[in-house]
Parts: C-alpha cells; sequence; structure tokens
C-alpha cells in the first residue's frame, strides 16, 4: 500500500470514527447538537469537500464553473446556476465551492436527523456510509438533496412554508432528485400510518441488497421521451451505462 492509498484510507476511517464517537455523544449524554457535530462536520467537509478531482463530475462541473466565471450561461437549473454565478463573483475558487456544497451536504443529514435522537448513533453512520459515494460525484444531485433534507427538518417542526421553500430550492437545483421528495410531502400531509417501521426498514435493506440494475435497463426506453433535450439529451444517451453491472 503505497503512501496516497494510506492517506486516503485513514482520512476516511478517521471521519468515520469521529461521526460515530460524537454521534454517540450526543445520544447519550445532554448536550446540544451544534457543539458535538462541529468537529465531525469540519473534518467531513475539509476531507471530502477538498479532495482534488473527485470522480468524473467534478471535472465536468468545474469545466462549467469555469464557464460561468468567463461570462458564459449553462443549461443547470436556474437555482444551481446562479448560487454558482454568485461564487464566480466573489471570486471563489472552484475547490472552495466543492467545500461550501459538501458543507451543505453534511450539515443537512445532521438535520434531517436532529428529531431522531433515539437513533442518532446508528442513523448518522449507516447514511454517511450510504449517501458520501454519491455526495461526492453527483454534485448538483446533492445539493439538490441537501435543501429536500432541510426542507422535512422543518417540515417536522411544522415550518411548512419555510420546508416547502426548501422543496422549491431542490427543484431548482435537479429537477429529478427534488420530485423524488414530493411523495414524503404527500405521506406526511396524509398523516396516516401506512407500513409499520420495521416493516419499512425490511422492505427497504432488501430493495438495496437484492435489487438488480440490469433488470431496469430493460425500461431505458421510455427516457427516449427526453432524448432531445439540450438539458437531459446527455443523460440518456448514456442510460444504457447507468443500468449496467459490467
Amino acid at each position: 500500500m503505497n503512501l496516497i492509498v494510506f492517506r486516503y484510507v485513514f482520512l476516511h476511517v478517521l471521519g468515520l470514527l469521529l461521526i460515530i464517537y460524537y454521534a454517540k455523544k450526543y445520544q447519550d449524554e445532554e448536550q446540544p447538537l451544534w457543539r458535538l457535530s462541529l468537529v465531525p462536520i469540519c473534518f467531513y467537509a475539509i476531507e471530502k469537500g477538498l479532495r482534488w478531482g473527485r470522480e468524473c463530475d467534478w471535472w465536468a462541473y468545474r469545466d462549467g464553473y469555469l464557464d460561468i466565471c468567463k461570462g458564459e450561461i449553462t443549461n443547470w437549473e436556474p437555482l444551481f446556476y446562479y448560487v454558482c454565478k454568485i461564487f464566480s463573483v466573489l471570486g471563489f475558487d472552484y475547490p472552495f465551492v466543492i467545500l461550501l456544497f459538501t458543507l451543505l451536504f453534511i450539515c443537512s443529514v445532521y438535520c434531517l436527523l436532529y428529531y431522531h435522537k433515539y437513533v442518532f448513533a446508528l442513523a448518522l453512520p449507516i447514511f454517511i456510509i450510504w449517501l458520501s459515494p454519491l455526495a461526492i460525484n453527483s454534485i448538483r444531485w446533492i445539493v439538490a438533496m441537501s435543501f429536500a433534507f432541510i426542507g422535512i427538518f422543518n417540515l417536522l417542526k411544522s415550518n411548512i412554508y419555510i420546508s416547502l421553500l426548501f422543496l422549491s430550492f431542490a427543484l431548482f437545483s435537479h429537477l429529478f432528485c427534488g420530485l423524488l421528495f414530493i411523495p414524503v410531502y404527500m405521506l406526511f400531509f396524509y398523516n396516516r400510518i401506512i407500513l409499520q417501521a420495521k416493516y419499512v426498514i425490511i422492505i427497504s435493506i432488501g430493495l438495496v441488497l437484492l435489487s438488480d440494475f440490469s433488470i431496469v435497463k430493460e425500461f431505458t426506453y421510455l427516457l427516449d421521451l427526453f432524448a432531445d433535450s439540450d438539458r437531459y439529451g446527455g443523460y440518456v444517451h448514456n442510460a444504457d451505462m447507468w443500468f449496467t453491472v459490467d
């Protein structure tokens, strides 16, 4: 194992251990979450946010951001575009922008789990392990998801209008990601228990472990509806690659 790989693994493991340690302290002790989350949030944001060239989307959005800095217009969703535009006007370098997006993501996960203290020490590491690969690569998607998480946090606080505002932020950052969270709001307002928690957990784990993306590949022809779109055509042309396990 060379030194670069060792540092990579070491920092990942250290970050996860910090998250677990402080999550356990929050669950077991009567201390405010902001105080116990400061260290793991900062470590995560710096370690993940400042990784140079992380995954392919990092480079793609770097090109788009540099185009914005030159005064050009991208076909990104409007909120994401104007956030990047503001950052470019402020003179922020691209790695610092990714750091801010990473910080938004990790803070949103803490917000999402804020009212679930009794499972916080278990749920937080699972969420981080599950979502980090997505957060590292799919930059615009994870920005939208972060807004949606903050929206759900406000939904649980009964701040309905603020929660809907953040849902709209998600939709105008990444349309498809935002649409996925609309059923969450529908279930909240329906205010009925459809399934007991244990069955939801079993079904969710089963779907994650047993799902086969190669099956979904058979239905990619439905995406042809968007094939002529300037905004989504590129995704459609690469759809076969997404849903293969090769």
